[in-house]
């Protein structure tokens, strides 16, 4: 699923929310999303800084495995599903500042981590690889607060990369509820299995695919 920016965050709070068109501003955009009390961190995962912060990442993973999947999951378990990436860091003419390669975004509220965002930032886009959250701030609706953080971070690289314009979310299932926030980004595009076409979303659901 690739998603363009443009008014997304607007879009959003009008569908879902039900806020009156006057009511999503820049400022209140900002304010929420931008000077939000939340603190981003992106780490390599093949970096020094990313290896200070593993016990933590893992506690995290594991509580949240635990408590929204009912699985869980062991250290090795983690390793290897989101920590030993085949992509190597790349930096080049073409990469943004960070390079392409497999990161992690944390998010931190209170010098405590209370999320983590598994990235591939790849030379035509930014893949979502997985989220994980502390469920003790579920109320915060984190899921959807990645969406639109990691569609800002996409946007903001393509100034610097051109050609990295495009926000993937990976798999769509409409009828599993733990997906159905994707459908609520605008514009959103699915990928049919048969005609390797993208459609939109609504075209999707309606058997266009």
């Amino acid at each position: 699923m690739f998603i363009r920016g443009g008014g997304v965050y607007k879009k959003y709070q009008i569908k879902v929310h039900k806020d009156p068109p006057e009511k999503p501003t820049f400022k209140q955009f900002e304010r929420f999303l931008v000077k939000s009390p939340i603190k981003l961190k992106l780490v390599d995962v093949h970096s020094d800084a990313f290896q200070e912060t593993l016990n933590t990442s893992f506690e995290l993973y594991k509580k949240y495995q635990i408590n929204i999947h009912n699985e869980p999951e062991t250290k090795e378990d983690f390793l290897d599903f989101l920590v030993n990436s085949p992509l190597k860091k790349t930096v080049n003419q073409s990469s943004p500042e960070d390079g392409f390669g497999s990161f992690h975004q944390q998010y931190w509220l209170d010098n405590k981590l209370i999320a983590v965002g598994v990235l591939d930032i790849l030379p035509y886009c930014v893949s979502s690889v997985y989220f994980f959250y502390d469920p003790d701030y579920s109320f915060l609706s984190l899921g959807t607060y990645s969406s639109l953080r990691e569609l800002e971070f996409t946007q903001r690289l393509s100034k610097s990369s051109p050609l990295l314009k495009y926000y993937y979310m990976g798999f769509y299932i409409h009828n599993c509820p733990k997906m159905r926030y994707k459908g609520n980004l605008s514009s959103s595009y699915l990928l049919c299995p048969e005609t390797y076409t993208w459609v939109t979303l609504n075209d999707g659901e309606s058997g266009a695919i």
